[in-house]
């Protein structure tokens, strides 16, 4: 936990290349603890690899956070970012889906809009929100008659 912490405060002072190995020692150490998790670990890893142009390594860390924590959206914005850095563009494309797919919440569509339009296509990014006011439309009508339904 020291580890990750003190790589953490690396992080947020923009120090990579210091925090980068704190990170992998902060994982070699959870790896020692069958079943251990600590949200977030492997994401700013990757991010952090990321910055360094480490991208194989940073790939392999979002994809460990993925799997730890699905709906973790952070991550799956760093892996579309980290595809469309890599010349990838349909594995980005299909980030950006599984984020709205896996965690449909207003913040998910709201951060792929941001990305389609960051990686110069507006068109995908109007389309992302369009589809959100849809969703989120729809589910506050059945809010509304769900609680008109309710009332004496």
């Amino acid at each position: 936990m020291t580890a990750y912490v003190d790589a953490r405060l690396l992080y947020d002072q923009g120090k990579y290349a210091d925090a980068a190995p704190l990170f992998e020692q902060a994982a070699a150490a959870l790896q020692k603890h069958d079943g251990a998790r600590i949200g977030e670990l492997h994401y700013y890893a990757g991010d952090t690899l990321g910055r360094l142009e480490r991208y194989p390594e940073a790939e392999k860390e979002f994809r460990v956070e993925l799997h730890d924590f699905p709906q973790n959206i952070r991550a799956r914005a760093g892996l579309a970012m980290l595809y469309q850095a890599t010349g990838r563009p349909d594995q980005a494309a299909s980030a950006l889906g599984d984020m709205t797919r896996v965690a449909p919440t207003p913040e998910s569509y709201a951060l792929a809009a941001r990305l389609w339009t960051m990686f110069g296509n507006r068109q995908q990014a109007d389309a992302v929100r369009a589809e959100a006011r849809r969703t989120f439309a729809e589910a506050n009508r059945g809010l509304k008659s769900g609680a008109r339904a309710s009332r004496p």
